[in-house]
C-alpha cells in the first residue's frame, strides 16, 4: 500500500507542476463609446471622438444559447480574451437603461490567431 501512496503523491505533484497551457487563439481590441458630440464641428476632432469604455462583453455560442464566457475590458477600452477556435456570438451588457448600448456581433476565431475588433457602445447622442 506504500507504493501506491508514493506513485498517487508523485502523480499529484507532477499535476500541479504542470503550466496552464493558453489557447492560441481568441480575440483582442478595444471597446469605444460614441458619438460623444451630436455635431462635430472643425476643430472638435478630438474632443468628439469616440472614447475608450470599460465594459462587460458576454461570449456566448454562435446562436446565443449558451454563454462560454464573459470579460470586462479595462479603463482604457482593453481586452485580450483566449477562446478556441470556433464561431461566437459577442453579446455587450447594457451600461444604462436605455444608453449606453452595444450591438451584439459574430466573430469566428482561427486557429493559431488572434482577431482584432473594435465594440462600440452608443451613447444615444445625436
Amino acid at each position: 500500500m506504500g507504493k501506491r501512496w508514493f506513485l498517487l503523491i508523485a502523480l499529484l505533484g507532477l499535476e500541479a507542476c504542470t503550466p496552464a497551457v493558453e489557447p492560441d487563439s481568441g480575440i483582442f481590441g478595444q471597446v469605444l463609446l460614441g458619438p460623444q458630440c451630436p455635431v462635430v464641428m472643425e476643430g472638435q476632432e478630438e474632443e468628439c471622438a469616440d472614447k475608450p469604455y470599460q465594459a462587460t462583453i458576454v461570449v456566448k455560442t454562435e446562436d446565443g444559447s449558451r454563454e462560454i464566457t464573459r470579460f470586462t475590458s479595462d479603463t482604457n477600452g482593453f481586452f485580450r480574451v483566449a477562446l478556441p477556435p470556433g464561431t461566437y456570438l459577442l453579446d455587450p451588457l447594457p451600461g444604462g437603461e436605455p444608453f449606453p448600448f452595444g450591438k451584439p456581433q459574430v466573430v469566428v476565431v482561427e486557429p493559431g490567431k488572434y482577431i482584432e475588433m473594435i465594440i462600440y457602445y452608443d451613447t444615444g447622442i445625436r
